[in-house]
């Protein structure tokens, strides 16, 4: 969103590694230099600049052995708006991506063609994972609503409501059982993944979460 502050991240490397991150606001035919020194496995891209494009994209190109350029293997070219978040399945086969325009989108990770899309929310999807088993996927949504889809047929599983405000963001603890989630609320939530219960609300911060994860001991 123009104005505001908004998380690019990106799967199947490691967290030490470097990416270059470009951006276009005319579906691919133009690129613009983000930075070219992300690493960690995520970006904050603070004041996203005008102008306003319905067509924008995010690539995140390696880079290889110190270099400062690289070819990217595939552009995902269909969706309608910013891309805001993107997560590979655990067997790296397929990569969904989330978006503005409302929809997630699963696409082939060897070929890059669109095999599902994802409508359920009402308002842009901002966050995205894949559970570790790989059957179900959760998007975030400024609707202020989580949904577990199933990966394979792109249907909804479940719906979780309980915050009140965007939901920026949303990841699997290790074992799958539990969803944390991260909102514009200041708070962030425990819930139950196969009930859609609401365990805990954690409180404390006094602005925006953009992020939540789990101690890697679940």
């Amino acid at each position: 969103v123009v104005g505001s502050d908004a998380v690019i991240s990106w799967e199947g490397i490691a967290p030490t590694d470097t990416v270059i991150l470009e951006y276009s606001i005319d579906s691919g035919t133009t690129w613009t230099l983000l930075t070219s020194e992300a690493i960690g496995l995520k970006y904050i891209w603070k004041n996203v600049p005008k102008p306003v494009s319905t067509t924008c994209l995010v690539r995140v190109k390696q880079r290889v052995n110190g270099s400062t350029t690289s070819t990217p293997l595939l552009t995902l070219n269909g969706h309608t708006n910013y891309v805001n978040d993107i997560a590979y399945s655990p067997d790296g086969s397929r990569v969904v991506t989330a978006s503005r325009d409302k929809t997630a989108i699963i696409w082939d990770a060897t070929s890059g063609a669109p095999l599902l899309t994802l409508r359920g929310h009402t308002a842009e999807v901002m966050g995205v994972a894949y559970s570790p088993d790989g059957a179900t996927i959760a998007t975030a949504g400024a609707d202020k609503y989580i949904f577990l889809w199933n990966a394979i047929t792109g249907g909804i599983i479940d719906s979780f409501i309980g915050h009140s405000n965007y939901v920026h963001s949303v990841t699997f603890s290790q074992d799958g059982s539990r969803l944390a989630s991260a909102s514009y609320d200041n708070t962030a939530r425990i819930w139950d993944a196969h009930t859609g219960d609401s365990i805990h609300t954690l409180r404390g911060h006094g602005y925006y979460l953009y992020d939540a994860d789990f101690y890697p001991d679940g």
